[in-house]
C-alpha cells in the first residue's frame, strides 16, 4: 500500500498487486472480513471477493463461516 499511496477500498493497491505478480484477476480472489474495504475493494478491482462472516453482517458475496470453508468455496 506505501508504494502505491493509496489503501482500500481504492483498486489502485489490488491492481498494483496483481501486476507484480503478474497475475489477472480471474487468477485470484480476496478473502477479508471487512466488506467495504476488502469486499467492495476487491469488487472495484474486478476480483472475485469472499467474505469470512463471524456472524456481524451480511452482504451479497460469497460468504464463508471460517478459513476451513474456503478451499471449498473457491472451487465453487
Amino acid at each position: 500500500v506505501e508504494e502505491v499511496g493509496i489503501g482500500k477500498p481504492d483498486a489502485a493497491p489490488f491492481a498494483s498487486a496483481l501486476a507484480d505478480l503478474q497475475l489477472t484477476p480471474d487468477d485470484v480472489a480476496m478473502v477479508g472480513n471487512d466488506v467495504r474495504r476488502d469486499i467492495a475493494g476487491a469488487r472495484s478491482a474486478h476480483i472475485r471477493a469472499i467474505r469470512v462472516d463471524r456472524g456481524r453482517e451480511s452482504a451479497t458475496t460469497d460468504v464463508v463461516a471460517d478459513l476451513t470453508q474456503l478451499q471449498d468455496r473457491l472451487r465453487a
